[in-house]
């Protein structure tokens, strides 16, 4: 008898397991896994938004701290040094800058783009976004390493690239210009609603990596250096021909919690104020007497001859008939009186 149930058991088991065969495939309700993710248009979308934080945003880190051991920045905290000037700068034994998780993440996103549901046309805009933000973060690595390797796709732990020698320079620019040049071509005119990736967004991206890397190329001997200052000429010439106006406030533009139709702003981080837990401006920063010299005057000359500029007798004369945007990044001898306010308990 007990025998005959078991074989009862056994066939019922047998039949589910018929009945079911799909069981093991199930993919997890609570979260998305790569085969979930990357499907529909929206899929995309809501996993682009992720790519945009490498962009950066309002935090004294990201605007400041590349200057800090430059020549003409320093810090004005108590035991602030230049690690340049105090020679305190040591080569890293790995890392400094040296990672490879975003666009392990981009490429996570292109490599499933074939398989999903959307149109040619929709492909070929979400592979010029990704392309775009992969060009951000390989122009990044360019300028820090020269020689880096060049992923296109998804790395596991058998993929040759993980022990593979650094691509050359040329390689590596050539990628990153072609990738952005693709971009420009194929993502939408609107991008994907206010303030995304656009065309006219890559074509910025485009003026500011040719044009580092066209001038690195002729100062150091370097072929092609035409090829990149070409394409910065054309994209700089089409965006200025577009956009002819600016923002008249320069202060507005570094200090203002929202930029949305502003003249000539292509892209920013847009923060929800009840969000934000502060934003302050960062006055512990302060520049050299060669960097205040830089500032152009009024008419668009250099203080060496500018018929405007009332020389350098003191702070007062050497900062009047200047370029704003010297006011609004040093902090004169000066105080600002305001009336009493009342404060009422309540």
């Amino acid at each position: 008898m007990k025998n005959k149930i078991y074989a009862i058991l056994c066939s019922s088991l047998m039949l589910t397991g018929c009945l079911n065969n799909d069981y093991l495939e199930k993919y997890p309700l609570d979260k998305q896994t790569e085969k979930t993710a990357f499907v529909t248009y929206d899929n995309f979308k809501t996993y682009s938004w992720g790519l945009y934080e490498q962009l950066g945003g309002y935090t004294p880190a990201s605007l400041y701290a590349p200057e800090n051991d430059a020549d003409n920045m320093f810090i004005s905290n108590i035991n602030s040094t230049s690690q340049w000037a105090w020679q305190k700068v040591k080569v890293p034994t790995s890392g400094g800058g040296w990672d490879y998780t975003y666009i392990r993440r981009v490429n996570l996103m292109l490599d499933n783009i074939e398989n999903s549901q959307l149109t040619e046309e929709e492909q070929n805009h979400w592979r010029g976004v990704g392309y775009f933000f992969r060009s951000f973060q390989y122009f990044d690595l360019l300028s820090l390493f020269g020689d880096v390797v060049w992923v296109e796709h998804v790395l596991d732990n058998s993929s040759p690239e993980l022990y593979a020698p650094r691509d050359s320079r040329d390689l590596v620019a050539k990628n990153i210009l072609e990738n952005l040049k693709y971009a420009e071509e194929h993502i939408k005119p609107e991008g994907d609603g206010a303030n995304t990736i656009t065309p006219d967004v890559v074509k910025a991206l485009m003026s500011r990596f040719c044009l580092f890397e066209g001038t690195w190329r002729k100062y150091h001997g370097l072929n092609d250096a035409e090829t990149y200052l070409k394409e910065c000429k054309r994209v700089s010439e089409e965006l200025v021909n577009k956009y002819p106006k600016l923002h008249s406030n320069y202060d507005e533009v570094f200090n203002s919690a929202d930029l949305s139709g502003k003249d000539g702003i292509l892209l920013f981080r847009q923060y929800e104020l009840q969000l934000t837990t502060h934003m302050v401006r960062q006055t512990n920063y302060e520049f050299c007497k060669d960097a205040v010299d830089s500032y152009l005057c009024t008419d668009g000359k250099t203080i060496q001859t500018s018929t405007v500029f009332e020389g350098e007798k003191s702070p007062y004369t050497e900062f009047r008939n200047r370029d704003k945007r010297l006011l609004y990044t040093v902090c004169l001898p000066y105080k600002v009186s305001t009336p009493p306010v009342a404060f009422a308990m309540e």
